[in-house]
């Protein structure tokens, strides 16, 4: 292991390109500072004044965790994040600085994946993928070639999931874009297109369309920040900055690059990229394997890219019987993002809090959960829960995995 590490940062150290976007890499981590900071929102979502946390199901009880921690201490560790991040840009701008560039990296990347697993408010695609990249950068063992090829399965991935009615009406958007009617159709039908043709141009060995398919990519990310904010588009651009550096630095002596499109489809590419690729469609496969719209779900399609390609509408009802009746309660925060609001989890999460604080008082006799959910372009909810007593369940959050005990 230590000399497969050491491989490693010794080929990072050798190729300018690949420091450069490692720095980049790093200033994912300060975006996401700028992300989590803005209007206190992770001081928020940390402590205790978040009255009703959520967590993911492998960390059920992530609430207690948090609360055991002030909220100084949350402040100190997010301000901790900031002066590690900044760090790890300057390691990354030196040469012989690559080894600490190497671990600081990887120690910034678990920080922050220990701090967004500790809770669900914090999911989303811009986490998902910069992980996946980071890993390539740091380990892959032909990290150029696997770190193309998957940022090029990222838009096949995002736009498989773009082929429905919800994102070529526009139902989809979160917020009113600057384009409209059939402009703003064409436009949608083109990103699709985009994400699923065009976008193999950045493996094309011909400089003029690699340039023309980045340009194109940036430009929709660039559009996209006024509808989806900062953060995400910023993200992308860390991401896609691979292909820039190429250009400039890598390729800056030659007219042409490997055909690494080609390679791709004769099977000329390294075996550990394939191995890369395999591994990361099974795991956009697995939640249509589970359920039939994985948009609904909530455990199911953590393993996968989550795009915003539907809008979704529910009604929850929970009903817990008690000695004296039945009572119908409250559905859980009403300001919930749009990725969240009809989430299994949040209600799951709800439900799995009641059935906690009712260990010791047993004034809940039964709790049932039932959730009804649709795309905003259906007509007819579907029942995506309905769970007849969530306290009998050893952890609830899984339950849209349990064969017939939710159903």
């Amino acid at each position: 292991m230590i000399k497969f590490i050491g491989l490693q940062i010794e080929q990072i150290r050798n190729d300018f390109t690949l420091r450069l976007y490692g720095a980049l890499l790093a200033l994912t981590h300060l975006w996401t500072f700028f992300y989590w900071n803005r209007n206190q929102f992770f001081i928020n979502s940390q402590s205790s004044i978040n009255a009703e946390p959520i967590c993911f199901p492998f960390f059920p009880n992530c609430d207690l965790f948090r609360q055991s921690i002030s909220v100084d201490a949350w402040a100190h560790t997010l301000t901790f994040y900031l002066g590690f991040t900044i760090l790890t840009v300057v390691f990354f701008a030196f040469r012989r600085t690559t080894t600490p560039a190497f671990f600081s990296l990887l120690f910034l990347t678990l920080m922050k994946f220990f701090l967004h697993m500790s809770n669900y408010n914090f999911m989303g695609n811009y986490h998902y993928m910069v992980y996946i990249v980071t890993a390539l950068l740091l380990f892959a063992p032909r990290r150029r070639e696997s770190l193309k090829v998957m940022i090029v399965g990222f838009y096949v991935a995002a736009g498989l999931l773009k082929i429905n009615i919800d994102w070529l009406s526009g139902a989809a958007m979160i917020r009113t874009p600057a384009l409209g009617g059939d402009l703003l159709v064409t436009s949608l039908f083109y990103v699709v297109f985009l994400e699923l043709v065009l976008v193999f141009g950045l493996l094309h060995h011909k400089r003029w369309v690699r340039a023309i398919t980045l340009l194109q990519l940036l430009c929709f990310h660039a559009f996209s920040w006024h509808i989806v904010g900062f953060f995400y588009p910023m993200m992308m651009f860390s991401v896609l900055s691979l292909f820039v550096l190429d250009e400039f630095i890598f390729n800056s002596k030659r007219e042409q690059s490997e055909n690494i499109l080609l390679h791709l489809f004769s099977g000329r590419l390294g075996r550990s990229t394939y191995v890369v690729l395999i591994v990361f469609w099974l795991c956009q496969v697995i939640p249509f394997g589970l359920t039939t719209d994985p948009s609904l779900s909530g455990a199911l399609r953590l393993s996968s890219l989550n795009m915003f390609d539907s809008k979704t509408q529910c009604h929850s009802l929970l009903v817990a019987k008690t000695e004296q009746g039945t009572v119908h309660l409250q559905k859980p925060m009403k300001n919930l993002g749009t990725r969240l609001s009809c989430d299994p989890l949040i209600y799951l999460n709800q439900a799995h809090q009641l059935c906690r604080a009712n260990r010791d008082s047993k004034e809940i006799k039964q709790l049932s959960l039932t959730l009804f959910a649709k795309r905003v372009t259906e007509q007819h909810y579907k029942k995506s829960i309905d769970i007849k007593n969530v306290c009998e369940l050893s952890n609830p959050l899984w339950a849209e995995l349990y064969s017939g005990e939710s159903s």
